[in-house]
């Protein structure tokens, strides 16, 4: 049984995210290029509410992904072929039960996405129109989690890269295909979105169940009321958790917008450059819960240690590089957003704020990845719950320094979240057998 891993593993794991995760934007470049080119920017307006509702309301069920994860890591670890197949079987169960009820109730989150959205008449009706396509697609966007959370938990990150080419190449040409030529407007970029999702599932799923080929299903392994109990409870934990998350990110901006216009826009920039650093970190988080899982699979405590030590390197090292970076060429940065000097000017006063956050974020995300790995549900709600209450202590201490108390905020929150799971960690290694002496 090995105990160490090489750096070399830990990149072939870890690279394939990032360049995976380096696609998503551009779906949502392509579908605000083919609408910008419309008469009406409430086109482009309605569009991007819509998307920004199916976010948050998918966000909330993303623990398919995390929870079958560490357990298809751990099953994969301890090769456990039965239980992997099962984990698969029982979390698309889940998914297609969540998505189903995301689809038969359309119109009422298509009502609370307008109240919660106030635009104008035009940008409303074509957000509603939006949604009521993009929706049903829910049990695949939800389904598609579950097929990546297994390549995860495999280690099989590298057939990422192409699901997340058929997925955006598709919606791409879709896009290009039903808005510029057939004028099918919004209802074209949902129909889009709708068909990759589609056919992005598909086709992980056959690359998910192909090395089970000829394998029969263990009904007794999916239907174990042990299990079952276990991937609820796991989910319950961590649904509290991306609520508690969403409590503090949707709210950012809406605190940004006491301190003025201009700095709700120069802290959207911010966060754009906070957006795409988590894109990068999340590979070695990936990586730290695939390989984490397999060790808590194994109960190898070494395997474990040296994981966590070796992803964490890894990941610091990509964060100092991207801190740097902000901070050196932050002004280039912000006047490629905006060419308001107003917002230029307020964006650059708060630069070094962002700059700084990956150097702390880097530790919360590292700190999620190996309690993910090995399914510690309960730690992570309460580490996010309790960094929440953190942020929102800080920002009211702090209020009177104006828009340096969310920076702050935001900072304590991801401190806050790391510092509990490091407290938690040595009880999370006593649990695992220590390498044999000699």
């Amino acid at each position: 049984m090995a105990h160490t891993i090489s750096h070399l593993r830990v990149l072939q794991l870890s690279v394939p995210v990032i360049i995976s995760n380096a696609s998503v934007p551009l779906v949502g470049a392509v579908d605000s290029a083919v609408l910008g080119r419309l008469p009406d920017p409430a086109y482009l307006a309605g569009a991007a509410l819509g998307a920004t509702a199916i976010s948050v309301a998918i966000f909330n069920f993303s623990f398919l992904r995390i929870v079958t994860g560490g357990y298809a890591a751990q099953a994969f670890g301890a090769d456990d072929k039965d239980e992997l197949l099962a984990v698969f079987w029982r979390s698309l169960m889940l998914a297609a039960l969540i998505g189903l009820a995301l689809v038969l109730t359309r119109p009422l989150l298509v009502q609370a996405a307008l109240w919660f959205f106030i635009d104008s008449p035009a940008t409303e009706t074509h957000m509603a129109r939006y949604l009521s396509i993009r929706l049903l697609s829910a049990p695949f966007i939800l389904g598609n989690m579950v097929v990546l959370a297994l390549l995860v938990g495999q280690q099989r990150t590298r057939l990422m890269v192409p699901l997340q080419v058929l997925l955006n190449g598709l919606n791409m040409a879709l896009d290009l295909l039903f808005v510029l030529e057939l004028d099918w407007r919004v209802e074209g970029v949902a129909a889009a979105s709708v068909i990759a999702e589609i056919a992005a599932f598909f086709a992980g799923a056959a690359l998910v169940l192909w090395p089970f080929r000829g394998r029969a299903l263990a009904w007794g392994r999916l239907f174990a009321l042990a299990k079952l109990r276990r991937l609820l409870s796991a989910n319950t934990d961590i649904m509290i958790r991306n609520v508690a998350m969403q409590a503090v990110f949707s709210l950012v901006l809406r605190y940004a917008s006491y301190f003025g216009t201009v700095n709700v826009a120069a802290t959207a920039i911010h966060l754009h450059f906070l957006e795409i650093t988590a894109y990068g970190l999340d590979g070695f988080a990936v990586s730290v819960e695939s390989l984490c899982g397999a060790a808590f699979g194994q109960k190898n405590r070494a395997l474990f240690r040296d994981v966590v030590k070796k992803t964490s390197l890894w990941a610091f090292g990509l964060a100092a590089l991207v801190s740097l970076g902000y901070w050196l060429f932050s002004q280039d940065f912000i006047a490629l957003l905006t060419t308001i000097e107003s917002v230029r000017s307020a964006a650059q006063t708060t630069a070094i704020y962002a700059a700084i956050l990956p150097l702390i974020g880097v530790w919360a995300y590292q700190a999620d990845g190996v309690f993910f790995g090995a399914t510690q549900s309960a730690s992570l709600r309460n580490s996010t719950v309790l960094a929440a209450l953190v942020f929102w202590g800080l920002v009211l201490v702090t209020r009177d320094w104006g828009m340096v108390s969310l920076w702050i905020g935001l900072a304590g929150f991801f401190a806050a979240r790391a510092l509990v799971l490091i407290a938690a960690y040595p009880r999370l290694e006593a649990q695992l057998a220590p390498a044999p002496q000699g």
